[in-house]
């Protein structure tokens, strides 16, 4: 078998072994499936990485659900906010209203108050002066009574002694007695001022002159029943005219207590009005601070609806937002590079260097979901034999996903081009051994891959997957050395039905699939 013939077989091999793995690395980059790589390293880490992207896109769509039923329950926490807020600010205007009234009531009450004070104090005045006029009116008739009363017991003690002198008790007084006691009482009077506090020496002061004129009146020896008669009637008419003169005092006593009486009752008013004048200038002074609560109060609640809008406004910006990243939940875009290198020992050393770069985003047209997909590479080749270096483009691939997306059953629908960008006329020193580095061949015709992916969510942590593609393979010429060297490789037809669990201790997948490749023709 040539040279050329065992270099078309291994890469017969190698990409029939490709189509097997081709639907397991579909689901992660069209450029992986198509590689044409056999190292069974990057398959294990394409299959973790595809089972730790599922197990992600779980917890990201159960936050996503979280989210949205946050951002739902603090909308309505917002809205409760609002019309608390607005509550408070018809409580608050409520209240500034009512406070504004009691001051206004504060304010009428004290001037009220004030008006009924001074009232108080005017006739509290007058009362007052009233009550001294009648003190000084009955001082000034107290010593007219007092002087009546000693007049009478002065004539009742003469009358006294001229009946005891005739025998005969009920003799009246004589007149010339009479006169010489009266006589002595305004004597006395005059001696002591007629002052009221003197009262009780003028009466002791007449009695000792009456006395000392008794023995005069007695060695006389005779008193005629006229004169005692006389002096009877004159007793009886000073009585008559004391008993007037007390009457007269007793009025102007009570005339003094009534008037005593009505200046303490205005005293009282006056003390009540004064109180009601201290409790009302504190009533003003509470309904002022009052107002000026309110009127704060006020503010805060205007400041409190001002702050629940914003709120509302924002919560319902962020439950827009939270529905947004649910109903487009894993839309996005994102470049992706890195760069492998692999070198090898032997009879012939050589290396490697791939540098990939892709590009894939996730959106929507309408209610329609669309996954775009574009990735190529640049590799250096060396295998150490002469003609064995290789450098260039890899092949370029293009994807695109119609995904169906419900919440149990979900239907995706794909489509992927491979376009020979990369080198595959390379010479038979420049194919590296399987195994050895990522590319083992760097190019390959026009390949055309549609394909169907059902899911089935079981539960939130498990699923079910059947995918079939069908991959159609264009010829294309292999060989630097041969130049007519084509190769027609068969078409591809993948079945896969996949079980994947995930939770949050372990993670595990079950894979059965199958593929049938075409002959290939080759034309040499």
């Amino acid at each position: 078998m040539s040279m050329l013939r065992r270099a078309q077989r291994r890469r017969d091999l190698l990409r029939r072994t490709a189509a097997a793995a081709c639907t397991i690395l579909f689901a992660m980059t069209g450029h992986e499936a198509l590689a044409g790589s056999n190292d069974a390293l990057h398959d294990v880490y394409g299959y973790y990485s595809y089972m730790m992207d599922v197990k992600d896109e779980i917890a990201s769509y159960r936050a996503a659900k979280e989210a949205l039923a946050q951002a739902k329950k603090d909308l309505a926490d917002a809205q409760q906010n609002l019309a608390d807020a607005k509550a408070g600010v018809a409580d608050a205007a409520a209240n500034l209203a009512q406070a504004k009234a009691n001051l206004h009531d504060a304010e009428d009450h004290l001037a009220a108050v004030k008006i009924a004070l001074a009232a108080a104090e005017e006739t509290s005045a007058q009362r007052t002066q009233e009550a001294i006029a009648a003190q000084q009116a009955e001082a000034d008739y107290a010593p007219t009574v007092y002087v009546q009363r000693a007049h009478v017991e002065a004539m009742s003690a003469r009358y006294d002694r001229m009946a005891a002198a005739s025998g005969d008790t009920s003799a009246p007084l004589s007149s010339a007695a009479e006169k010489d006691r009266a006589a002595v009482v305004a004597r006395v009077l005059k001696e002591v001022g007629y002052q009221q506090n003197r009262v009780n020496d003028a009466q002791a002061m007449v009695n000792a002159a009456l006395a000392g004129t008794a023995s005069a009146e007695t060695a006389e020896g005779t008193t005629d029943t006229s004169a005692i008669d006389a002096a009877s009637a004159e007793v009886e008419a000073a009585q008559s005219e004391l008993d007037a003169v007390e009457d007269y005092f007793s009025q102007l006593t009570a005339a003094r207590e009534a008037a005593e009486d009505a200046e303490r009752d205005a005293r009282e008013v006056v003390a009540g009005y004064q109180q009601d004048l201290a409790d009302s200038t504190t009533n003003l002074a509470e309904a002022t601070s009052y107002v000026a609560d309110a009127e704060n109060y006020q503010q805060q609640a205007a400041a409190w609806e001002r702050d629940a809008v914003r709120d509302e406004g924002t919560a319902e910006q962020q439950l827009r937002v939270a529905q947004h990243d649910l109903d487009y939940f894993g839309e996005g875009s994102g470049w992706q590079t890195g760069a492998e290198y692999y070198a090898w020992r032997g009879e012939r050393g050589g290396h490697q260097l791939y540098l990939p770069l892709s590009y894939y985003k996730r959106t929507h047209r309408g209610k329609q979901k669309l996954d775009y997909g574009l990735s190529t590479g640049y590799v250096k080749s060396d295998t150490g034999f002469v003609n064995g270096a290789v450098s260039g483009w890899t092949d370029t691939s293009l994807s695109l996903t119609l995904r169906n997306e419900n919440p149990i059953n979900s239907v995706r629908y794909g489509f992927g081009i491979s376009i020979p960008t990369g080198q595959s006329r390379i010479g038979a020193k420049a194919v590296v051994p399987e195994s050895l580095a990522r590319f083992t061949d760097f190019g390959a015709g026009w390949q055309y891959i549609p394909s169907i992916e059902v899911l089935h969510k079981i539960t939130e942590q498990d699923r079910l997957t059947g995918r079939m593609s069908y991959t159609m393979r264009g010829g294309y010429n292999y060989s630097r050395e041969v130049w007519d060297a084509h190769v027609s490789p068969g078409n591809i037809l993948a079945q896969e039905l996949e079980y994947l669990h995930t939770d949050a201790k372990k993670t595990y997948m079950v894979q059965l699939y199958h593929n049938s490749t075409g002959n290939a023709v080759q034309d040499s």
